[in-house]
């Protein structure tokens, strides 16, 4: 198993990556638009209840410009910490299933089985890569014995 150069780019035009990220950012954003909504819902709520019906207002500006700051300083940083985080792991599943796809195309096509598939050092699917050149080894074996 050799060690490749690098991919250029951490999000590719890959089905497998952008459903990945697809269900990714639907899952840090809904969660967190219904938590904030129902924040929201309870602090107006509690200030309303709490206070005089013409000094809510008054009274709600400065809790509402400190959640905002919150959430501006603490959601969105985090935001881009998972999203970039979950781009790094899709790219470490979704690259070399690609590359995987090529090189299979490549053998099949060739008939060169006795090529080995690749995998990079970091590469999560480094048991699958083994896995496949075990069976394409085992092939190998076979397809000599019963030669004539």
């Amino acid at each position: 198993m050799k060690n490749q150069a690098k991919r250029r780019y951490m999000v590719m035009n890959d089905p497998v990556q952008v459903k990945f990220l697809t269900l990714l950012l639907v899952s840090m954003l809904l969660p967190a638009f219904l938590v904030g909504t129902i924040l929201y819902m309870f602090i107006f709520k509690i200030l309303a209840d709490q206070q005089a019906a013409d000094g809510v207002g008054y009274f709600l500006y400065p809790v509402i410009m400190k959640v905002n700051l919150g959430i501006a300083f603490g959601f969105v940083p985090l935001f881009l910490l998972l999203f970039a985080l979950g781009a790094i792991l899709s790219h470490r599943f979704s690259g070399p299933l690609q590359r995987l796809q090529r090189e299979i195309e490549h053998i099949s096509k060739t008939g060169d089985f006795k090529k080995r598939l690749n995998v990079r050092k970091y590469d999560y699917i480094q048991p699958l890569i083994g896995a496949v050149n075990g069976l394409m080894d085992r092939f190998c074996e076979t397809h000599k014995e019963n030669r004539p």
